[in-house]
């Protein structure tokens, strides 16, 4: 018996090896969460495919995106060197972008990977030229739509945005649990309010809502990283009544650009016609100066320069408008999962502060309802934050 066990153990133990060193297909990380080192692994295994053969479309495209993600993902290990030079020590495969569009170049020329990574890595007033192209080569590759969606409504253009995002939605890619999420910070504002929104995943899903839903068409929504674009600011500040007089300096760490930016619609924004809204996956050192003007009503902050009572937003929220059958009870596998469990976690401050208002009031059936699910969405997070929330959740 303890032979049979010991055979199953090392045939289980060669299985997950192979498995392991096998190349598998690369989602970006806001897709799909895996840690630096499964990218600096998968780097290698697509980069031997390669070596097999360098005419390989596919081991080109994913070596591409395990490269840039394994980039992304890596942390500084010194301050004595740059964060390009330490990455780049770290294996012989990791390749700098210019180095990797030479390769590609010599390889695979014109070809849809070609023309996409000259659209990523050339920042010019032509780079869209080479998405088109791009997308003119290779139509069913769905990688290329959130591109042609982020061109479009930087332009404006919303006919066409709201043509790519059909495509996405056609694909059945986009993640349940992201459009869910993204509902509950859309419904949960009022009509005709400004969102100022961080990352594609509070972004992106949104703009698929009310492209192809029809949800919340009445919101706009303000990409922060995007503003830093003079053109797109100016237009966007002239939809919401901001006159656009910020002198940015281009040079500028992001960080100090996002709070100018953010800042400078705050402070101008007029309160009477609309709401203004930050959303929870902004960095708080992006509103910095503005925190006691902020409010939380759930996955957002509403601004108001006068006293808000969000009690009663924080109940109508989470009692008659979010829709969180996706975090209770989820049906069917998600790819996204663990970029879900990671957005979740925005609703555990509101959950804490109802916990405390309905124990207060003694109201035992809706505090248990917070209790039991803030400590599901602090569960699926880490054994960290479940024990933070067990703390407070009693």
């Amino acid at each position: 018996m303890r032979k049979i066990v010991l055979i199953f153990l090392i045939i289980s133990i060669s299985i997950g090896y192979l498995t392991a060193q096998k190349p598998e297909k690369i989602y970006s990380f806001a897709k799909v969460d895996k840690p630096h080192k499964y990218y600096t692994q998968q780097v290698e295994l697509w980069w031997k495919e390669i070596e097999k053969d360098k005419q390989n479309e596919e081991a080109w495209f994913n070596f591409y995106k395990a490269n840039r993600n394994s980039y992304y993902t890596f942390k500084e290990k010194s301050l004595d060197t740059n964060k390009e030079t330490q990455w780049l020590q770290e294996t012989i495969f990791h390749k700098k972008k210019d180095d990797l569009l030479k390769l590609i170049r010599e390889n695979i020329p014109n070809t849809f990977t070609f023309y996409y990574l000259k659209g990523k890595y050339e920042s010019t007033d032509e780079n869209f030229t080479f998405f088109q192209k791009a997308y003119e080569l290779r139509p069913d590759i769905s990688e290329i739509y959130p591109n042609m969606v982020n061109h479009y409504e930087k332009v404006g253009n919303y006919e066409k945005r709201k043509e790519f995002n059909q495509k996405i939605y056609e694909t059945n890619e986009i993640s349940p649990g992201l459009t869910n999420y993204c509902y509950n910070l859309l419904i949960g504002l009022k009509p005709n309010s400004i969102l100022i929104t961080y990352g594609d995943n509070d972004t992106f899903p949104i703009w698929l809502l009310q492209d192809v839903y029809n949800i919340r068409t009445d919101v706009t929504v303000l990409l922060l990283p995007m503003l830093t674009d003079p053109k797109y600011r100016q237009r966007m500040f002239n939809k919401i009544g901001i006159k656009d007089i910020l002198q940015v300096d281009q040079n500028n760490k992001f960080t100090s650009l996002y709070k100018k930016i953010s800042c400078h619609i705050l402070e101008n924004i007029d309160e009477d016609p609309q709401h203004t809204y930050v959303s929870l996956g902004v960095p708080l050192s992006a509103v910095q100066g503005y925190e006691d003007n902020l409010y939380l009503t759930g996955l957002a902050f509403e601004y108001s320069k006068s006293n808000i009572n969000n009690i009663p937003l924080l109940i109508d929220n989470f009692e008659n408008k979010y829709a969180l059958d996706y975090i209770s009870q989820p049906f069917g596998y998600d790819i996204s999962q663990s970029a879900i469990d990671r957005l979740n976690r925005s609703y555990i401050p509101s959950i804490f502060k109802l916990y405390d208002y309905y124990t207060s009031a003694g109201d035992i059936h809706a505090a248990n309802k917070m209790k039991w699910l803030g400590l599901k969405i602090a569960k699926n997070i880490s054994q960290e934050s479940y024990d933070y929330a067990k703390s407070i959740l009693k």
